[in-house]
């Protein structure tokens, strides 16, 4: 569909995608200590997302789709969650997002 959409978008269109997060802490905890995702109805676990993605999966997505990524990001993270970030310098975010977006650019 990436492709698809790369063969019909003009040249300054902007490509929005946005995925739930593989590396969420709740994924990691339920996977190992339940051995399942714990799919529900609405939501991050939304039992109609096909694939779950870390945003280093995401990016080679959208750029072997024909796509330049511009920006990855995520929903602003809690005032934990900011703690945490600094605490880590910057490595905590990817297990504590429920999401990840990118913003991308035909090539």
């Amino acid at each position: 569909m990436l492709r698809d959409l790369r063969e019909l978008a003009s040249p300054d269109a902007l490509l929005h995608v946005s995925v739930p997060n593989a590396r969420h802490w709740s994924l990691v905890r339920d996977l190992v200590v339940r051995g399942t995702f714990g799919y529900t109805d609405t939501g991050h676990r939304d039992v109609t997302h096909l694939r779950w993605l870390t945003p280093r999966d995401l990016r080679a997505l959208i750029g072997d789709a024909g796509w330049r990524v511009e920006r990855t990001g995520h929903p602003p993270l809690t005032a934990i969650g900011r703690v945490a970030e600094r605490a880590t310098r910057g490595r905590s975010a990817e297990f504590l997002v429920y999401q990840w977006w990118v913003l991308a650019r035909p090539v």
